[in-house]
């Protein structure tokens, strides 16, 4: 099984004597998948977060580094931000939002060093994406982005960053608030 959203699977099971029992599986998806075409994987490394090719994956879990961003919980995102190489002046690629708490509509606005593929997400505590706020191609600079927050409900989300180069990465969380 190899799910790119969430889902859930339903297996119904019957012996020979015809006795049967069904029970439901949700697999909760972490797309890990980063790079331009989305042909490498985000593993941890040491505490920073690095994009990999795919045959580099089971070198990086031999030696104990986790696949996806680095998290003390598989369903928290923290606030992060890694980059693959720091050989580029880093404090050029930011994100941030305001107003934080949020009623109806927060501005998004995010700085980036180099030309890069953009994408935004937000995602509930469980850590699941319940919407995508930017996704495509963007030149360095910095961009805004209303986002409106009427369909969610109060609490808690994070919003993410993943803004891949030809040879970089960069990722980072925010949290945000909502309060309608």
């Amino acid at each position: 099984v190899c799910p790119t959203i969430n889902t859930t699977y339903t297996l119904t099971v019957t012996d020979a004597n015809g006795c049967s029992g069904t029970d439901q599986v949700t697999v909760l998806v972490n797309d890990v998948r980063c790079g331009n075409k989305n042909d490498k994987v985000l593993v941890c490394h040491n505490g920073e977060v690095l994009c990999i090719a795919t045959n580099a994956v089971k070198a990086h879990l031999d030696h104990g580094d986790k696949m996806g961003v680095c998290t003390s919980s598989p369903n928290t995102l923290p606030n992060t931000k890694t980059i693959e190489n720091p050989i580029i002046n880093y404090d050029h690629f930011k994100l941030s939002n305001y107003p934080n708490p949020v009623r109806d509509i927060t501005t998004i606005q995010y700085e980036l060093a180099l030309d890069c593929s953009v994408l935004i997400t937000i995602h509930d505590l469980q850590a699941r994406t319940i919407a995508t706020v930017e996704s495509g191609n963007k030149n360095a600079g910095v961009h805004i982005i209303d986002f409106s927050s009427k369909s969610l409900r109060n609490g808690t989300y994070y919003y993410k960053i993943i803004a891949t180069s030809a040879k970089k990465t960069f990722l980072q969380t925010n949290k945000m608030v909502v309060l309608h």
